[in-house]
């Protein structure tokens, strides 16, 4: 636990630049399962331990598949083999995507493929200035296939740049990144970029979480639907959270110009 109602959640193999693995995708699903459930957090950062926060995907985590494959020459039984690993990888990005609680992600150094897709399922994104971005998998001979294709279209503002950097694997410079709407902060090193997300973090922790998670499941629920949709669902949502006594306490709060109002947890 990072602070007060924060989470700070970091991938943890420095020595390998923190590249994703199946094991880290297991974990990562038990570490949001148990974050979901702790009603005391209300905001997690994500970033990773050391100069990196991912090269991305551990090519060591298909070795063993790549001989599973040789054993077989029925195309059915091999693209089972095949679906299902993409399925394991793919596992703790639908998890994170659909984690109720608001996730600041900090990009440092190396963030390639399956990084920027973790940073796509999170709600604000900060890097730091010496950040490396890419959308890697095409270096790899396949179409990404955690995230970026479905997300990125939607928090990007420039799709022809953005199908550049798919169809081509390049770097994609913070500077860019702000200006594509990717990021909303670039911090000159790791460290400020950290407390500055810190900063953010404790803000949205002192805030309603009945309202911050009702936002973020209206935020997500809406993406994609007719704007009339979108608003009958959040109607029936408020119409069950307004009953509730963040509502009475933020507005007596505004009322008597108190700002250390007290929520309790959700």
């Amino acid at each position: 636990m990072a602070g007060d109602k924060i989470a700070h959640v970091e991938l943890n193999s420095p020595k390998t630049k923190n590249a994703f693995s199946l094991e880290t995708a297991s974990e990562l699903i038990k570490v949001f399962d148990s974050l979901e459930s702790d009603s005391s957090v209300r905001c997690v950062i994500l970033s990773g331990n050391g100069p990196d926060f991912t090269s991305g995907v551990d090519i060591k985590s298909f070795m063993g598949l790549y001989q599973k494959l040789q054993e077989t020459d029925d195309i059915a039984h091999r693209a089972k083999l095949l679906r299902v690993t993409v399925e394991r990888f793919q596992a703790p990005f639908k998890r994170i995507y659909r984690f109720e609680k608001p996730i600041i992600c900090v990009q440092h150094g190396l963030c390639l493929g399956l990084g920027m897709e973790l940073s796509a399922c999170s709600d604000i994104r900060y890097c730091s200035r010496d950040v490396r971005m890419a959308i890697r998998e095409v270096m790899i001979g396949i179409a990404a296939d955690v995230g970026s294709l479905q997300l990125l279209p939607h928090l990007t503002s420039n799709q022809s740049l953005l199908s550049e950097l798919i169809f081509t694997g390049r770097y994609l410079t913070p500077d860019e990144a702000l200006k594509l709407g990717f990021v909303s902060h670039i911090g000159e090193t790791k460290e400020e970029t950290l407390e500055k997300a810190m900063d953010l973090a404790e803000t949205i922790a002192s805030r309603s979480p009945v309202a911050v998670q009702g936002s973020k499941k209206n935020l997500q629920f809406s993406r994609d639907k007719p704007f009339h949709v979108g608003l009958d669902y959040n109607a029936v949502w408020n119409a069950a959270m307004m009953q509730g006594e963040d509502l009475v306490k933020a507005i007596g709060a505004i009322v008597s110009k108190d700002d250390n109002v007290e929520y309790e947890d959700l």
